[in-house]
């Protein structure tokens, strides 16, 4: 059975892929305006630390940094700035220097950046994030020797603190858009580091961040050249490629990477995620793979369940959620319940179904489960306690009140009278006057019960406030075609609707109809073979299926009906087309 939801994760699992790859060239493990506790440490920086002298915090000092504070909270910038410099200067205070650092650098006064970030190189000489802010100012004044210098210095340091200061260096001059020397600045370094992976890795973050693919690959393509398989490398190629549409290319590096390295853990997941937009069945394969080698991963185990459901595997979909139900945090158990409900009411389980939706509390499919539940209480003939539960719903959820209205509408037609039915619309319409959904579904539901005049009116409504929506076209120029013999008028609107949306299954099916009505059996079959195929239908299979027994093509008609009913078994309007197509002929 197709499930629209399923598909809608299944989509998800590959946006959730980018999402993953996004983080392969993401910034250093703290933000560059941060210093790191590692800055401080002394474990043989290459630079001598600033021998602080026993300043004694003098009511001045505290006073300066104190109006430093409230300047900068009160947008007071400059004040601010220059009361941090004086700390700064004053108490040899590095984090003052850093924080007028920042604010000229907000306020786009390079000059006094420039100056900030000198005062803080000074006390702070090990600072990984004051050299590179220095670097960066410095391209801005044009002096490149300087920008190079700080550099350098990030590398020296990043090295004693086990960091990478390659990387560190390509995403701030990367976010430099407008400095033409910062491609020099690479370049330099790249002549200076060649037989370090890193700086190439670091310049094909560079490059990339540019959309210079050819030239980020051929940099990664080095960095693998000095150590084969290396993850982060192959991650990034992976990103790359799929920056440019190229999965067969991302799947071939990660192929490669697996046939050397198959205990990758890292690179299979993102192997198995990639898979699924172009093979469920090999994805299915390699998220079990996963499951095998961590069978606590919840991520795996999800793609696991919805994989299975999509490829028909239902016993082993319900497995692995129901292994989610027990493993999973709170939303990943809500998602497992919903998926475990939405698997027995297709068994026709209704209070097993029931049970499960009841268990859906997080997440994103908490109003639909909900839904459910109206829908199977209904069923169950506990119409009054489904009515409640979406009269609740709307108070709870007011913003989506006009589609709870018409969830009850729906359940109503099926399971209360017409009275009830016209009388909540009446309801709906006077809390919302303005919704032409409400007007247009209470029209469509007049139609379906041959209320012809009341179809009209309410469907003539819509097109006076929307005279380019073509379902309502569409359904206004059906329902005159089907209940009257005005086929012109219905003719001219379907047309209209026609050519707003020529894809539409159901508005093809009116055309084919139409053209039925007209006595035009080619171009009605035509267009019902043309709506059938993109939407298998039993109302469109038991237009067709007539369509071909009027042509004198009685097995074809056969054929095509007797599918359908196979598909739909419960269908009214198939078991109505084919009694009386049998009673006539």
């Amino acid at each position: 059975m197709y499930n629209p939801l399923l598909h809608r994760t299944i989509a998800f699992l590959s946006i959730l892929l980018i999402a993953i790859l996004s983080g392969c060239a993401s910034a250093p493990e703290k933000s560059l305006s941060e210093t790191s506790n590692a800055d401080k440490q002394e474990v043989s920086l290459p630079y001598a630390e600033l021998e602080k002298k026993n300043v004694r915090l003098t009511d001045d000092i505290l006073f300066h940094y104190l109006l430093a504070d409230i300047a900068a909270q009160r947008g007071r910038f400059t004040e601010a700035y220059n009361s941090y410099m004086h700390t700064a200067m004053t108490a040899n205070e590095s984090d003052a220097a850093r924080k007028a650092t920042q604010i000229a650098i907000f306020q786009k006064n390079d000059t006094a950046a420039l100056k900030a970030v000198r005062e803080w190189v000074r006390l702070s000489p090990n600072s990984i994030a004051a050299r590179s802010a220095a670097g960066v100012l410095y391209l801005r004044k044009n002096d490149f020797v300087s920008a190079l210098g700080s550099f350098i210095a990030v590398i020296k340091i990043s090295e004693v603190l086990k960091k990478d200061g390659f990387l560190v260096i390509a995403l701030s001059l990367s976010k430099e858009s407008s400095l033409p020397q910062r491609q020099q600045v690479m370049e330099a370094l790249l002549q200076q580091y060649a037989g370090d992976k890193r700086m190439h890795y670091a310049h094909a973050v560079f490059l990339g961040a540019q959309k210079k693919y050819t030239e980020t690959l051929e940099q990664l393509d080095r960095a693998l050249a000095i150590e084969p398989g290396w993850d982060k490398a192959l991650l990034l190629k992976v990103k790359i490629y799929i920056e440019q549409e190229k999965v067969e290319q991302a799947i071939a590096v990660l192929e490669s990477a697996l046939d050397k390295n198959s205990d990758a853990i890292d690179l299979r997941l993102i192997y198995a995620k990639l898979l699924v937009t172009k093979d469920h069945a090999l994805a299915y394969r390699e998220f079990k793979r996963l499951n095998d080698l961590d069978p606590e991963k919840t991520d795996v185990i999800s793609a696991l369940g919805i994989l299975a459901e999509e490829l028909d595997k239902t016993a082993e979909a319900e497995k692995w959620w129901l292994s989610l139900l027990h493993k999973g945090d709170v939303n990943e158990k809500s998602t497992a319940a919903y998926q475990l409900g939405q698997i027995a009411e297709n068994n026709g389980e209704h209070a097993k179904a029931l049970a499960f939706y009841q268990q859906v509390n997080h997440g994103l499919y908490v109003a639909e489960a909900q839904l459910r539940q109206a829908d199977i209480l209904a069923m169950q003939g506990k119409l009054t306690e489904s009515r409640q539960m979406l009269e609740s719903l709307r108070v709870s959820d007011p913003d989506n009140a006009i589609g709870y209205y018409l969830s009850e509408a729906i359940i109503l037609h099926e399971f209360g009278t017409s009275a009830e039915v016209y009388a909540l619309y009446d309801v709906a319409l006077k809390a919302h006057p303005d919704s032409m959904k409400l007007v247009y579904a209470r029209g469509v539901y007049s139609a379906e019960v041959k209320q012809l005049q009341k179809a009209e009116t309410d469907l003539r409504r819509v097109l006076e406030k929307e005279p380019e929506n073509a379902d309502a076209l569409n359904a206004l120029g059906y329902t005159l075609a089907d209940q009257t013999e005005r086929y012109d008028e219905a003719m001219q609107l379907i047309k209209k609707a026609y050519s707003l949306k020529p894809e539409n299954a159901a508005i093809l099916d009116s055309m084919g109809w139409i053209y039925y009505k007209l006595g035009n059996f080619s171009e009605a079959e035509n267009f019902l073979i043309k709506a059938l195929s993109i939407n298998n239908d039993d109302e469109i299979a038991a237009h067709l299926g007539e369509v071909l027994w009027v042509k004198g093509q009685k097995d074809r008609a056969q054929d095509i009906l007797g599918k359908a009913l196979k598909d739909f078994p419960d269908s009214d309007k198939l078991s109505d087309v084919i009694q009386r197509l049998t009673i006539e002929h």
